[in-house]
């Protein structure tokens, strides 16, 4: 008797002592951001890189020009993205002013059914008898020409990241050898496999929703320019981006063009054309691409996902909510990989 409660109290005291961690953790990873996240993200990347600096290595290649190869072709492969990004900025900001009308009368449509409405429920609309503050046009046109401006502080931070990267590579079986050390041999191959193992599946689930993205911002490409709407290659390039965001970045992906094809065209036949060709186009990669390419790789309960998203996004905003289903996908990798918490892997799979 005494024994079973003394058990009790131990596993108490444990469930309390985790709880009391992971508030503080998040405390920490919340309050120190700024300086965790980038950290984060280039431990991140620096895993996902290290087997192909191995690979390099492997060959004949000395480790320090392994990883100066695996960089600049990283370098490379983002000066390529902030080039894109840049040319459709400029195509924004050349494109967006034009339609300025066109924006201010949707607003104040829009203003006039939420008028509209609130007068059939008993509701107030003088609010909206005048243009709102929040939905002037002229303020979102600012707001969507001035975000270039915010390009300069990503560039900062991708570049302490990408110094972040070289330093950890660097670093070498540093890892390896302090788990050694630790824990003896036997114990230091069963971590180390839990390890790569837990790396090859994130490695090959973030290169199979890339390619999922990709063919998703393909077909909205040319979707666009099938139907010669404006901006067509800079909403390819946003439902790239948008579709690693869970929950939300998807119905983004679908609303923006379609939202600014009734800016276009109007409420006529093209854009009923072009909101078929989206649904249908996106009902592709869903039920046929998207299943073909990725397989079982995230295979995470719609709730984790939602949760994840929640969560994430309060705790590192927008990077936060990319960085969910990843992060998330590897809790569940790693949960697999541990006997003891394959039960909690359970819990996160979808059913």
């Amino acid at each position: 008797m005494i024994e079973s409660k003394v058990r009790m109290d131990v596993r108490m005291l444990t469930w309390f002592t985790g709880i009391l961690a992971f508030v503080v953790l998040v405390w920490v990873a919340k309050s120190l951001s700024e300086l965790i996240l980038p950290v984060f993200v280039s431990f991140l990347i620096a895993r996902l890189l290290r087997p192909y600096v191995t690979k390099l290595t492997k060959k004949g290649i000395p480790h320090a020009l392994s990883i100066l190869i695996v960089s600049v072709i990283c370098a490379l492969f983002a000066a390529g993205v902030g080039a894109v990004l840049g040319y459709c900025g400029v195509q924004v900001a050349e494109v967006i002013p034009g339609y300025a009308p066109a924006i201010a009368n949707s607003i104040h449509d829009l203003q006039d059914l939420v008028a509209e409405f609130l007068g059939t429920i008993g509701g107030s609309s003088t609010t909206f008898s005048e243009p709102s503050k929040l939905l002037d046009a002229e303020k979102i046109i600012a707001m969507v020409t001035g975000a270039l401006g915010s390009t300069m502080t990503a560039l900062s931070t991708s570049f302490m990241i990408f110094i972040l990267v070289l330093m950890i590579l660097g670093a070498g079986d540093s890892f390896s050898n302090a788990v050694l050390a630790a824990y003896g041999r036997e114990r230091h191959k069963k971590i180390l496999a839990v390890v790569h193992e837990t790396d090859e599946k994130m490695r090959r689930f973030l290169v199979s929703k890339s390619l999922v993205n990709l063919l998703s911002g393909i077909i909205t490409a040319i979707i666009g320019l099938a139907f010669g709407l404006d901006l067509a290659i800079v909403f390819g390039v946003l439902t790239f981006f948008f579709t690693f965001v869970p929950v939300i970045g998807g119905i983004a992906a679908l609303v923006l063009p379609m939202a600014f094809a009734y800016l276009q065209f109007g409420a006529g036949g093209m854009l009923i054309g072009i909101v078929i060709a989206l649904l249908a186009g996106d009902m592709i990669i869903e039920r046929v691409a998207e299943p073909r390419i990725m397989g079982k790789s995230m295979d995470l309960a719609p709730v984790v996902v939602i949760l994840a998203f929640l969560f994430f996004t309060w705790l590192w905003g927008a990077v936060g909510a990319i960085l969910a289903v990843p992060v998330m996908a590897m809790i569940k990798v790693l949960c697999e990989s541990i006997p003891k918490l394959r039960h909690i892997a359970m819990l996160l799979q979808e059913h």
